[in-house]
């Protein structure tokens, strides 16, 4: 197996990373602005750093919720791609790899000869 097989071309990668910068940019300035909180807060007082570690727990869990109620359309989108493309019988570097190749049967190549001989 060609290890080419699974890599994609460069136009397809610039889209991912077109997609994929600006979400990970948001979710780092995401992460500093609940940094930001703790410190400016955690002078105030211990009940105050409470609320406010209790509150940056939240957001993060609302943000994994978010996360996962979009990211499992989106797989399923994406296998239901490749299996189209499989049912189709479209190669390609997703289409046609490794695991969702169609297997053989006995009678279409495995050494076993039918009909006259």
């Amino acid at each position: 197996m060609d290890i080419r097989t699974f890599i994609g071309d460069r136009s397809f990668y610039k889209k991912v990373f077109t997609i994929a910068v600006p979400i990970m940019i948001q979710n780092g300035i995401t992460n500093f602005v609940a940094l930001l909180d703790n410190i400016m807060v955690g002078q105030l007082g211990t009940a105050q750093m409470s609320g406010t570690a209790v509150i940056n727990q939240l957001l993060f869990v609302f943000n994994l919720c978010i996360f996962g109620i979009l990211a499992g359309p989106g797989i399923y989108l994406f296998l239901l791609h490749i299996l189209s493309r499989r049912r189709r019988g479209e190669g390609g570097a997703w289409g046609g790899a490794g695991v969702l190749k169609k297997k053989k049967k006995k009678s279409e190549g495995w050494g076993v000869k039918r009909g006259k001989t």
